[in-house]
């Protein structure tokens, strides 16, 4: 029992020692440039905390879709996203506590467009930018119009850099005046994973994740003479999730009914199981998702030189797998560009309650303040320390209590047989003094009888 206990303590010691490394930064002052991990790290929010009252603020689910699970909440404008209560500071203020977490994958690439540090979308050498989704808001349910993506995709996929500046330039100011708002995700695609050449010949593409373009997107100057075929088997996988990020063509005019010679997908629908042949020309239609439990086969057919029909379109495809961890794409891709600033903060110490204070009494916004205990985390385990505890006193308790009525039922068990057995001798003891005064009344009497005989027999004589 004793053991169990001193167990106990022993692996809850090093939580109560070490703790989260949790810091905490104040996003109205920095607008969250200190709110970053290294790029082998993501972002875990723990609170985030309105001063100077010291409650969790109504935006902490704002703040979680924006920066969770990012290596770095620099320049998604944190600071306007929560201008009701960074207006008046530092009288009011946000502080966000937060720890870094390690992952094995590299995490998708973010950044706010409508923002004047919005970072660029860059990639290392030997991969390109791959757009995956845009929200228009830090909202889930906030897509963005669709001729949005007509700016970015064209813009951007398939290049190693492209700048916030000049997206803004290029149609972003409206949207960001109406929304102040445009969150891209991308990743960086390796080369050898991004396919746009066709040969007439049905190409197999065996990676578990891939990027399809037309010939010379966002241009086709050459045509497209040999017509493209590609196919993706699903091999032992799940599904294959396959997306047509944009499509474009001027075919879709005629009665909104796609021409055979632009883009069409072949897969089977998971929900009944049958062949489909679906085509895709609308413009306004982006980002169209389906998902196949059999091999896909994605068609454009040839078409010469000067007869280009403004044909452009860019689909990408995952094979989800049984029992992989992690997104399909992470063996494909490549670390984004750098995160920013690089700036080191200081560590310092939490006092007044949580609140972020220097040594001389100022307030210290400008930092990173790094405790290794979180006291929410502390209290928890106490709690779970001391709830054990009691378990263990209440079984020992519980134990005790057994062993005593066991001992207690024994010895009335064993006083009870020696009463029986004291009982029996008493009894055995007054039976055979009665039987000896039953042979004593006897022999008395039958000396009597004897002695009475003889005088008998004397006097005859």
């Amino acid at each position: 029992m004793y053991s169990c206990v001193l167990w106990t303590l022993l692996l809850t010691l090093p939580l109560l020692i070490k703790g989260d490394q949790v810091k905490r930064t104040d996003v109205c002052e920095n607008s969250g440039k200190f709110l970053k991990c290294d790029s082998k790290s993501v972002l875990k929010i723990k609170d985030v905390v309105c001063m100077p009252n010291n409650y969790t603020c109504p935006e902490k689910d704002r703040i979680v879709s924006i920066c969770e699970g990012q290596s770095s909440c620099e320049s998604f404008g944190l600071r306007q996203q929560l201008w009701t209560y960074c207006q008046d500071q530092p009288r009011r203020t946000v502080v966000v506590d937060f720890s870094c977490e390690s992952v094995e994958n590299t995490p998708q690439c973010r950044t706010n467009l409508c923002i004047e540090e919005a970072r660029d979308l860059l990639c290392p050498v030997g991969s390109t930018i791959h757009v995956t989704t845009m929200k228009c808001g830090p909202d889930d349910d906030q897509r963005c119009p669709w001729n949005l993506n007509y700016i970015i995709y064209p813009t951007c996929e398939g290049k190693q850099q492209c700048g916030a500046s000049g997206l803004r330039i290029l149609g972003l100011d409206n949207v960001c005046r109406n929304r102040s708002f445009v969150l891209v995700d991308y990743i960086c695609v390796q080369n050898s994973e991004v396919h746009g050449t066709c040969t007439g010949i049905t190409q197999k593409l065996p990676a578990r994740f891939g990027v399809i373009k037309s010939p010379g997107f966002p241009q086709n100057p050459d045509g497209n003479p040999d017509g493209c075929v590609w196919t993706i088997a699903l091999g032992l996988g799940k599904r294959i999730d396959v997306t047509v990020h944009m499509s474009y063509s001027r075919e879709e005019t005629d009665g909104n009914d796609c021409s055979a010679k632009f883009l069409h997908v072949h897969y089977k629908d998971c929900r009944t199981m049958t062949d489909v042949a679906e085509y895709f020309c609308q413009t306004h239609n982006v980002n169209i998702a389906r998902q196949s439990c059999g091999d896909v086969r994605v068609q454009s057919y040839s078409y010469y030189k000067g007869e280009d029909r403004g044909n452009r379109f860019l689909v990408s495809y995952e094979v989800i797998g049984y029992e992989v961890k992690g997104p399909s794409f992470a063996p494909y891709i490549l670390p984004c560009g750098s995160t920013g600033s690089g700036l080191i903060a200081s560590s310092k110490e939490i006092k007044d309650g949580g609140y972020l204070t220097s040594d001389d009494g100022k307030s210290g916004n400008g930092t990173v303040m790094e405790y290794p205990l979180n006291p929410r985390k502390f209290s928890f385990i106490l709690k779970i320390v001391m709830i054990n505890f009691l378990l263990f006193v209440l079984a020992f308790i519980l134990v005790i209590s057994i062993c005593l009525v066991c001992y207690k039922t024994r010895q009335i068990d064993r006083k009870g047989i020696y009463q029986i057995s004291k009982e029996t001798k008493d009894n055995e003891k007054v039976g055979s003094s009665k039987q000896r005064e039953v042979n004593d009344d006897t022999r008395i009497l039958l000396g009597d009888n004897h002695e009475n005989t003889h005088s008998n027999k004397a006097n005859n004589h």
